[in-house]
């Protein structure tokens, strides 16, 4: 009696489903990251300046906060009022155990008159913060 040998093919090629699947989840994620980091800056003219410190130091908590042209503070889109800023300067200090590893990093627009300057330095103080940076531009752009 004669026997018949079944044949078993096997597929070599490794399931690319999963690989394709991660490969969108880590577009939409970076998509989503992205968004969210450019969210705190807002269209300024910054000021001039000829030189400046670079670098802050990593291990504090940097807050940008922008102040436009007509005073109003912005942090990450939203309009605050001196009072709302002064809660969110307070409740970062006790997020980041502290004031003293909170850094305010300031982008004021260079037609931005001092008296808003001088308002939020005095709303920082009154939060306790008192670590200020203000933003400026290296290499002047022609108006």
């Amino acid at each position: 009696m004669k026997r018949s040998r079944k044949r078993v093919v096997t597929d070599s090629s490794p399931d690319m489903t999963p690989f394709i699947d991660c490969v969108f989840l880590l577009i939409v994620f970076f998509m989503t990251v992205s968004r969210f980091s450019t969210q705190e800056y807002e269209t300024l003219k910054l000021p001039d300046a000829k030189s400046g410190q670079e670098k802050l130091p990593k291990t504090k908590k940097k807050l940008v906060i922008n102040l436009n042209i007509d005073g109003n503070t912005v942090i990450g889109g939203q309009h605050l009022n001196p009072l709302q800023l002064e809660s969110q300067l307070v409740m970062e200090s006790r997020l980041n155990d502290g004031p003293e590893n909170v850094i305010i990093i300031v982008r004021a627009d260079r037609q931005a008159r001092f008296e808003h300057i001088q308002e939020l330095m005095t709303t920082c103080a009154k939060a306790g913060v008192w670590q200020l940076s203000f933003a400026v531009v290296s290499d002047p752009v022609p108006d």
